[in-house]
């Protein structure tokens, strides 16, 4: 019998900030004239899996994904109301310390001007700016005049499990601008701290330029003013000589950051540095090929270099795919060899068939070689609705035998 749980966010112990959240929201949808919210439209996925655990036990769940939103409009202003997660319901839950299966990702209010250039979101929310994204129980602003605008945040980092919170918080404010046609400049400062104490604080800046046939030249800096170290460098261009061939070229680099709270921000952290070249060559339409080589570069010399061979064919609905990546250097060496390929067998249904096998060799030690095959169909039962199915044997020179997984998954547009 399933162990599935009431989801966590009804549960009594929830953040407050998120309690409160969802009252007014309810609340809103209830004083809000029936007119107001006349666009509502959604998602809901239902997946059933099944598969074997190492002991060759068989255990299986059940899965229901939804989002959900509401538009409409309240005098001169535009509403939209989004909702979103997960609830699930295990067979055979093993380890009881386990996060919490069901989610909740997204349950927040917004309301923006009839050109949108003004928007404010009240909620549980996912922002996404320069300096790294968040789930926030809070509020989002952003403001666009001319070629400027403004944003800003401020909330209570939610727990998407809806277990006991930490009440850390967070705030940031960021702009983005249009110098000129095809180049932008944002900008964005970040932090975060919990009773007072600050835990994180951040400065990030990107800045991009796009000109003939796409040509692009990117930068992206993030920096920790706690620490005084360069947590992110992102720099690069990508040159399309026609519409067929095109080049990148890109360097990295990253360094782990830690909370101001947590043991491990005493430690130097040695950064870790990437350089890579790639080609992109279009003969045809439904032909494409991608060459890749990256140089890596850790601590004390330590490096390794990366290799990958990449195909697309894509005739009509049809796909063929395949890659080759092999990795050497620092720990060893590992080829990584993926296929896939569906096709149409019916005007409403298609067959999928593909695999992926793995090679690693670390010094002094056996090899190990794993692989996974699978076979699939995506059946269109109408313009709202879809059934896929899929079949999957793995199995690697560890696993005391080869374990066996299913996955029937229904989706239905609202």
């Amino acid at each position: 019998m399933f162990k599935g749980k009431v989801p966590d966010f009804l549960q009594p112990g929830l953040n407050n900030i998120l309690k409160t959240s969802i009252i007014l929201l309810v609340l809103a949808c209830l004083i809000m004239p029936t007119s107001a919210l006349a666009d509502i439209t959604g998602r809901a996925v239902t997946v059933i899996n099944s598969w074997e655990e190492e002991d060759k036990t068989a255990n299986s769940s059940v899965s229901e994904y939804f989002d959900l939103r509401s538009r409409g409009r309240l005098g001169q202003y535009r509403l939209e109301i989004e909702a979103s997660g997960r609830v699930t319901g295990i067979q055979n839950e093993f380890d009881l310390n386990d996060d919490e299966l069901n989610r909740l990702y997204s349950l927040a209010l917004s309301l923006s001007d009839g050109e949108m250039n003004k928007s404010l979101t009240l909620g549980r929310q996912t922002v996404s700016p320069l300096t790294g994204p968040l789930l926030l129980d809070g509020a989002s602003f952003y403001l666009t005049t001319g070629p400027f605008t403004l944003n800003t945040r401020w909330g209570f980092l939610a727990n998407v499990t809806g277990g006991e919170p930490d009440n850390d918080r967070a705030f940031g404010i960021g702009f983005n601008y249009l110098i000129r046609s095809g180049m932008y400049l944002s900008m964005d400062y970040g932090r975060t701290f919990s009773d007072g104490s600050l835990l994180t604080e951040l400065l990030a800046a990107d800045w991009s330029y796009s000109w003939y046939r796409f040509t692009k030249a990117y930068f992206t800096i993030n920096y920790d003013l706690m620490s005084r170290t360069l947590h992110e460098l992102l720099l690069g261009t990508r040159l399309f000589f026609s519409d067929r061939l095109s080049a990148g070229f890109q360097y990295s680099q990253n360094t782990f950051q830690f909370d101001s709270d947590s043991i491990y921000s005493v430690f130097a952290i040695d950064p870790v540095q990437e350089s890579s070249f790639s080609l992109l060559f279009t003969p045809v339409r439904d032909v494409r090929y991608l060459l890749e080589y990256a140089r890596e570069h850790f601590s004390e010399g330590a490096g390794g270099r990366r290799y990958t061979i990449g195909a697309r064919w894509t005739p009509g609905n049809s796909r063929l795919n395949g890659d080759l990546t092999q990795h050497k250097g620092f720990g060893g060496k590992m080829t990584e060899i993926s296929l896939g390929a569906s096709a149409p067998v019916l005007p409403s249904l298609s067959l999928g068939i593909g695999g992926d096998f793995t090679n690693t060799e670390n010094g002094g030690e056996n090899n190990v070689t794993s692989y996974a095959a699978f076979l699939g169909s995506d059946w269109t039962l109408s313009t709202r609705s879809r059934l896929a199915v899929r079949l999957e044997r793995s199995d690697d020179e560890i696993l005391a035998n080869p374990t066996w997984a299913g996955r029937l998954s229904f989706s239905l547009e609202l």
